[in-house]
Order: structure tokens, then C-alpha cells, then sequence
């Protein structure tokens, strides 16, 4: 596996389209310009490592994902990680929630 800027370029892209959230955005959430933004996206420029770590908080995906295309989830824990034990219980159950009803809306 190796960085190519075009495909994370193409994956920060949809990203940012599936978010429905302008380039302009985007750039101001992660502290750069457009164009400079617009070079990354359409693999031009390579990103610099902030501003991929920025981009993977912004929608919860790993580096691995930005940078290879590996697995696009984070994982519970990682998205958890600032929150105390009682926050995490909560959102361990809501998800649980969740789960069980995508199964009774299945049947």
C-alpha cells in the first residue's frame, strides 16, 4: 500500500459531497484555502499529515481510510474515546438500540 494522492484526493471528495459540505467549508474547518483543497481533491496535491488528521475528525474515518482506502470506520472506541465511562455506556446502548431495531424492521 502506498499514498495515491489521486484516489484519497477522489475519497475526501465523496466524503465531503455525501456531507453535503461546500469545499469553502471545508477549507475553513481544516485551516486551508480552496485551492488548496481543490488541488488535494483532485490529486494534484498530496495532503499534508494535519491536514488529513483534520479531515478524518471531521468525518469520522480513520487515516487508514483517507490515506489507502482501507476500512472507512473508526471503530466505537476510537469515536468514544473523549468520553467518560457513563457516556459510553449510554452510547453503547443506543447503538444496541439501534441494532435491534434494524433487525425488527427487517422481518
Amino acid at each position: 500500500m502506498y499514498y495515491d494522492i489521486v484516489k484519497s484526493g477522489m475519497r475526501i471528495k465523496e466524503l465531503r459531497k455525501a456531507s453535503v459540505i461546500t469545499r469553502q467549508n471545508l477549507a475553513e474547518q481544516v485551516g486551508i484555502s480552496v485551492d488548496a483543497l481543490r488541488k488535494i481533491e483532485q490529486g494534484i496535491n498530496g495532503a499534508k499529515i494535519d491536514t488529513l488528521v483534520a479531515i478524518a475528525e471531521i468525518f469520522h474515518v480513520s487515516l487508514d481510510y483517507l490515506i489507502c482506502g482501507s476500512s472507512k470506520e473508526m471503530g466505537i472506541e476510537r469515536i468514544v474515546a473523549g468520553l467518560n465511562e457513563a457516556e459510553r455506556q449510554f452510547i453503547r446502548r443506543m447503538v444496541l438500540n439501534a441494532v435491534e431495531n434494524m433487525e425488527l424492521l427487517r422481518k
